[in-house]
């Protein structure tokens, strides 16, 4: 799918480029037009190195630049090879206000299904929606989750100049998966101590789940989506960690498990959110 779409904007990309050139071959227009008639283009082969090193853009948004570009531009010359005649003008201030219309609704729906509705739709399954909340937590084993489909990176610390210690985390991705302020304690918690105690703290959640969707057991392999109203998934918890050298004082810890019980509820718009995390038996912290 992706050469397919390589060649096809390609092919769309090279015959426009050609056919301008026979356009100032034949008709001899001014510079100015013929150096505007190069801007879609010239654009075009400006974006490739950036889809080129850069996975998460898709050749499909050159594309998308390029068609908006050869619109607007043609226009342009149309209206400026016709002196800017008064009934020319007013069509193409339509054709502006058309392609301007076209392209934020367009720009606005791709957005709306990056986002997950903006935030106001949950995640495909209870456990994509559990995951993600763990990978923007910044406590976990993983940064990478799937949302609406995709996967994506949590905006956790990293690089060189990172606080790793600092309790900080992916707020934006982390409140988008809540229905309720509820389950912000369970992470909290260990954001605290993080920063408290400036340690790494990485809690795994992948051992044997009890999932059950509006009360009926769901086993493993999990499906992709599932629909429903409430969800309940009981999960075991193991924390693991390991301490700054710049850490001003230790804790030691009674157990490294506790079991979670997490609720989740579907969205108006679809989707599922968690909104209720209860934990049994929970790790107990002894400062040193």
């Amino acid at each position: 799918m992706g050469a397919a779409s390589l060649a096809v904007v390609a092919f769309f990309v090279f015959l426009g480029h050609g056919l301008s050139g026979v356009w100032a071959r034949y008709y001899h227009p001014p510079v100015a037009r013929i150096a505007l008639s190069q801007v879609p283009f010239l654009a075009a082969y400006a974006l490739v190195p950036v889809w080129y090193w850069d996975r998460d853009f898709h050749i499909f948004y050159i594309g998308w630049l390029y068609a908006l570009l050869l619109t607007l531009t043609v226009a342009t010359l149309w209206v400026w090879s016709a002196g800017f005649a008064k009934r020319k003008v007013y069509v193409y201030g339509l054709v502006v206000g058309l392609v301007v219309v076209l392209n934020a609704s367009g720009f606005l729906a791709l957005r709306w299904s990056q986002t997950n509705a903006f935030g106001l739709r949950g995640e495909r399954s209870p456990w994509a929606a559990f995951y993600g909340l763990a990978a923007t937590s910044c406590v976990t084993e993983s940064a990478f989750y799937i949302r609406a489909g995709k996967v994506i990176k949590a905006g956790c610390p990293e690089g060189s100049a990172a606080d790793f210690y600092a309790g900080q985390y992916d707020k934006a991705g982390f409140e988008a998966l809540l229905c309720s302020d509820q389950p912000r304690s369970a992470f909290s918690v260990w954001i605290d101590r993080e920063r408290e105690y400036r340690m790494y703290v990485a809690l795994s959640f992948y051992g044997d789940w009890n999932v059950t969707v509006d009360g009926k057991r769901i086993g493993t392999p999990y499906p992709e989506s599932i629909d429903g109203k409430t969800a309940t998934a009981i999960l075991p918890v193991e924390m693991t960690g390991s301490f700054s050298d710049e850490s001003p004082k230790k804790f030691r810890v009674d157990r490294s498990s506790e079991t979670w019980t997490v609720k989740f509820e579907s969205t108006a718009l679809g989707g599922w959110k968690v909104c209720r995390i209860d934990i049994s038996n929970p790790i107990e912290v002894h400062p040193i």
